[in-house]
């Protein structure tokens, strides 16, 4: 899970910087399918809405030290996952 060992690779760093936290950001890309559903996917959606919760726990943890966290979440793009998909 990337982003979880992105932020444990940096916390250390954040704690010990001695810069202006107020300017500090994460930025987590997820998806959009970790804001919806869809039949047939379920393992996709999972991840994602896994990643999502992870975002938003993050934001708040580090809220506390001004860091801000910011979601962001891509729609849709046709790729061979999609198009190899059952009933897509």
């Amino acid at each position: 899970f990337g982003p979880v060992r992105m932020v444990k690779a940096f916390y250390d760093l954040y704690k010990k910087q001695v810069f202006d936290y107020k300017a500090a950001r994460i930025i987590n890309v997820v998806s959009v399918a970790g804001l919806v559903t869809a039949p047939q996917m379920a393992p996709y959606f999972c991840s994602k809405h896994a990643a999502e919760a992870f975002t938003s726990t993050l934001r708040l943890e580090m809220d506390m030290m001004g860091v801000k966290v910011i979601g962001v979440n891509p729609a849709y793009h046709g790729t061979n996952m999609v198009s190899d998909a059952p009933n897509c």
